[in-house]
């Protein structure tokens, strides 16, 4: 099957597609209020997530390949004008979606997707500032501020490779509440003496204590 063949596929069962698109996300939101947990919740979000981006990619791809192809027109004439906008509705329903369960940075596909993009910009920046070199340096701008530039697009592709690998974000398991926080820092205390014990092993029990 070739991506022609796929995009006549998509366009054919295009009202099956629209109801999906537009089912899915509430039923996510279904499933994690019928059945919440610290597992199953991030799995259907993440499913859920990465279904809107791939509908929203395959929108895209589908928008670059007309306007290189046949231009503007192309899409005029032939293209399905809820198609496409219906992956905008996907992917912004979704977020919301997540962000009433769970916080967006605890949602993997979330964070690759940021993660992927702040690096693709990174990349492109750095990519178009080495084609111009000979220009900028030539030009107006002062060569420090294009090496702050350089850097400051280094910084947004290393933030985007944090914020893919979870680098950047605390793991649920070592956020300790509060009142575990204050039972860890409060001191130990001692075991109360029974009021029958005589002053000989009141010291004993006292030794005791000091030698551990």
């Amino acid at each position: 099957m070739t991506l022609q063949d796929l995009y006549t596929l998509i366009y054919d069962n295009r009202l099956a597609l629209l109801l999906a698109m537009f089912v899915l996300p509430w039923l996510a939101l279904g499933i994690c209020i019928a059945i919440p947990g610290d597992r199953e919740e991030p799995l259907v979000l993440n499913i859920n997530l990465a279904l809107a981006v791939l509908s929203l990619f395959m929108a895209a791809g589908y928008v670059w390949y007309a306007t290189h192809a046949s231009g503007w027109g192309r899409i005029v004439q032939e293209a399905d004008i809820l198609l496409l906008l219906a992956p905008l509705y996907y992917v912004g329903v979704s977020l919301w979606v997540s962000k009433q369960r769970l916080p967006l940075a605890e949602i993997r596909t979330y964070r690759i997707v940021q993660g992927v993009a702040l690096i693709g910009a990174g990349y492109l920046g750095i990519a178009w500032i080495m084609s111009k070199i000979r220009i900028l340096v030539l030009t107006y701008m002062p060569f420090q501020v294009l090496i702050w530039l350089v850097f400051g697009l280094i910084g947004v592709a290393y933030l985007g490779y944090l914020r893919l690998t979870g680098s950047d974000v605390t793991p649920t398991s070592n956020r300790r509440s509060p009142q575990a926080a204050s039972r860890t820092s409060s001191p130990r205390r001692t075991r109360p003496n029974p009021p029958s014990m005589s002053v000989d092993d009141e010291l004993e029990a006292l030794r005791r204590d000091l030698e551990k």
